[in-house]
């Protein structure tokens, strides 16, 4: 669900996540409900080898909030049948815009 860069530390999605189908599970520790685009992620890091090696963890929330969605523009209009007294046109939604 989520990818760390090693040089960076930068914590990302690993697919864009969407605020009305929430992927995020229940978690007993620290206490979170399912489903509140609240996302539970402990983050290790690891310095030194062998016996000198000292780790850190660090857990975070991760929060979804909603955005406004710009309505998609249908695509170019398909002329479906017409005759000499009616017309019929049909739109398709096109993908979704987003800002």
């Amino acid at each position: 669900m989520f990818s760390i860069v090693s040089s960076t530390g930068v914590l990302s999605f690993t697919s864009v996540p969407d605020y009305e189908s929430p992927a995020d599970v229940e978690v007993s520790d620290p206490a979170n409900a399912a489903a509140n685009n609240e996302y539970i992620v402990t983050v290790s890091a690891t310095s030194g080898t062998g016996n000198r090696a000292l780790t850190a963890n660090q857990t975070l929330t991760v929060t979804v909030t909603d955005v406004t969605e710009v309505p998609s523009l249908p695509d170019a209009p398909t002329v479906t049948s017409s005759t000499i007294s009616s017309l019929t046109i049909t739109w398709t939604e096109s993908s979704p815009c987003y800002v």
